[in-house]
């Protein structure tokens, strides 16, 4: 039947085409030759000519014309079926489908549903009970019903955001199989590893006992992996879950989701490519979803929040003209840092006020490496820029030591505080590990970075709730406060080596991106509190983020299910069922999770060892033949008929045989279109 799209309910009958030449030996016989008998009468009639003439033998081609009229009857008697249902075993015992609903599954989803839906109706009308579990249904009792309630079932299922545990179907499917031995299970897969797809197909074969059936498409499955924001362009990458080359088209959309601009992606060798939108920053930093035309799923969207935007960030350091050695000034640090994920601006060579200039370019975050004193126009132009949205981030420095600024998070003792100099009774501190209500939160405090110099905040009822990061002893290292819609943050120490080493780690990078990343925020919201706690209010959770727009299965954005709950402002990491990929949070400062992590790769999988019962995802549907094959023979009858008239007649009856053979072969010809 899979060799050949062609089968027959009744296949016993065809066994009649085997007396089709005792048909022909009948038809070809002829009555024996008559007597002549002298009639002296009829001499008078002998020179007539005969009206009409009778052939002594039955034509070749007419014997051949009844033949096949037989044929045609017999085999409509069989019950013929192009594109049959697919039947899955021998057995009259129940069938389980098991359907993959992830969202590998989901490009062709309607494939999959047909092909369940076929296999549902022809155990029906093989007299078998069926049952449909989809991968999400876990280890919900399997209960096998009539089809008509299972294919309810079936148009129930949609695909999922993410890939589920199949293992976590086992214990369910494996009851099942102790309780019905001779039950049929049929696979239909997504092809990928994920989600434990070689454990879950060793167990399915062990809980059978017979092979069970394997139904797996052949279309590629594709997916995105995150994006890289560089000073350039937008990359991309995009994973396929096989070696053969293919290409397509991106999509980037903005949060209205209209397109902002395409890109062509190839595939040449290993299991990914990377393409890329070369925009200007202004629109890479509107672009909040990346998808793969043509591709609806979960897993070939992927979505942009404010960590994937390039940050326009203007520098200025007051200790620069005053190094000797460029390579060791806090702007060498700071640029090293800050370069490979935002748009870094320092001021032109002979500015007036390096600060007001910097400003009139619009960045995202001001940063101020020891700048003491300001110009009037620097310190309103910065307030203004503060309490409009802004982020101004300062280090310490001599400078700023023995300054009398307010653009500071908290009150600052003059001077500083120095450890293990020839003055100081105390070592270099170490870091204390991040509170959970920091932005840094989950980062590690490296041992080896410590602190030889800070300045110092004098202890007043906010401070806890100002400190995103602090010193084993206590002291703060980072501090931060809302000031209108904007933030200022003060790292207590240089941006250079001098005071501490904490420029030289990858900490450093990862503070500082950290504090970028959440530009726009407002402080509450940088340091993980919920938008009703003060700033001041020390609490003993991150803030909790609400789900506000969740994709589904095919990778359309709308509202969250009812089992879907907040997330922590913390948060990283792909999709799982408890947090589908989405947005959470506001609008202007959502988090956003995606179905693949930026390292994933897409594993086909691999069943080498196991003997299920392989067959494609056909989902043409069944075409009954009988009405097109008596359709054909009744057309041979009236072709019979039409000639029986023309051999033995004359020419007013051949006349009236084609009229009314044409007007019935017009009747009978629709009957050939089947359906």
């Amino acid at each position: 039947m899979l060799g050949f799209p062609l089968a027959f309910t009744i296949p016993a009958i065809l066994g009649a085409l085997l007396l089709l030449p005792a048909l022909y030996l009948l038809l070809r016989l002829t009555p024996p030759r008559p007597r002549d008998i002298v009639f002296p009468p009829l001499r008078l009639i002998l020179d007539l000519a005969p009206k009409d003439e009778t052939p002594a033998r039955t034509p070749p081609w007419l014997l051949l014309l009844r033949l096949l009229i037989a044929g045609l009857i017999i085999a409509a008697m069989a019950g013929p079926v192009w594109n049959p249902l697919p039947v899955t075993g021998a057995g009259k015992g129940p069938l389980v489908v098991v359907l993959d609903d992830g969202f590998a599954a989901a490009p062709d989803w309607d494939a999959r549903v047909g092909l369940a839906r076929q296999r549902l109706v022809a155990a029906q009308n093989a007299g078998r009970v069926t049952a449909v579990v989809a991968i999400t249904d876990g280890a919900r009792d399997i209960v096998a019903a009539d089809a008509a309630r299972s294919i309810d079932r079936l148009q129930a299922v949609k695909p999922v955001p993410i890939e589920p545990d199949r293992l976590a179907t086992m214990p369910a499917l494996t009851a099942f199989g102790q309780a019905h031995p001779d039950t049929d299970f049929v696979w239909i897969a997504d092809g990928l590893e994920a989600g434990g797809a070689r454990a879950f197909a060793e167990q399915l074969q062990a809980a059978s006992n017979r092979p069970f059936t394997l139904v797996a498409g052949s279309r590629p499955i594709l997916g995105l992996a995150g994006t890289d924001n560089k000073a350039d362009r937008l990359d991309v990458r995009v994973l396929r879950a096989d070696t053969r080359s293919g290409a397509g088209t991106l999509r980037a959309l903005d949060a209205k989701g209209l397109t902002v601009a395409e890109a062509p992606y190839r595939f040449e060798i290993g299991p990914d490519t990377h393409a890329g939108f070369d925009l200007p920053v202004e629109l890479r930093n509107e672009i909040a979803e990346v998808v793969i035309a043509g591709e609806a799923s979960a897993g070939a969207v992927t979505l942009l929040d404010g960590r994937s935007k390039r940050r326009r960030v203007g520098l200025v350091s007051g200790a620069t003209a005053d190094v000797a050695q460029p390579l060791l000034s806090p702007s060498y640090y700071l640029t090293k840092a800050l370069g490979p994920f935002t748009d870094l601006r320092e001021a032109r060579a002979n500015v007036l006020d390096p600060v007001v200039s910097l400003l009139d370019e619009h960045p995202s975050v001001m940063m101020l490496a020891d700048v003491g004193a300001l110009s009037d126009a620097a310190h309103a132009r910065l307030t203004q820029f503060v309490e409009g949205g802004g982020t101004l981030v300062r280090f310490a420095g001599s400078r700023l030591a023995g300054s009398n600024d307010d653009l500071v998070p908290v009150t600052l003792r003059r001077g500083g505080r120095t450890f293990g100099g020839s003055l100081s009774w105390d070592n270099p501190k170490s870091l204390a590990p991040f509170e959970r209500t920091s932005p840094f939160a989950g980062l590690a405090t490296p041992a080896e970075v410590t602190v030889l110099r800070q300045v110092l905040a004098e202890p007043e009822a906010g401070l806890p709730g100002k400190t995103w990061a602090q010193l084993v002893d206590g002291t703060p290292l980072v501090t931060a406060e809302q000031r209108g819609k904007g933030r200022i943050v003060l790292f207590h120490v240089t941006a250079d080596t001098t005071w501490s080493n904490l420029p030289l780690s990858g900490l450093f990078v990862s503070m500082l991106r950290r504090v970028v990343d959440t530009a726009g925020q407002t402080g509450t919201e940088a340091a993980g509190r919920s938008a009703n706690t003060p700033a001041s209010a020390p609490q003993a959770d991150v803030a909790l983020l609400a789900p506000t727009r969740i994709l589904d299965g095919f990778g359309a954005l709308g509202g969250p299910p009812g089992t879907t709950k907040p997330v922590p402002a913390t948060f990283e990491g792909r999709g799982t069922a408890e947090h589908p990929p989405g947005f959470y949070g506001p609008l202007d400062a959502a988090v956003a999770i995606n179905a693949w992590a930026p390292d994933d790769t897409l594993a086909p999988v691999d069943l080498s060892g196991l003997s299920p019962e392989r067959q494609p995802l056909q989902t043409a549907e069944p075409v009954d033949l009988r009405a097109p094959l008596v359709a054909l023979a009744l057309v041979g009858f009236l072709l019979d008929a039409f000639a029986s008239f023309w051999l033995g007649g004359g020419p007013r009856r051949r006349r009236g045989a084609t009229v009314a053979t044409a007007l019935l072969l017009g009747f009978a010809v629709p009957g050939l279109v089947p359906g």
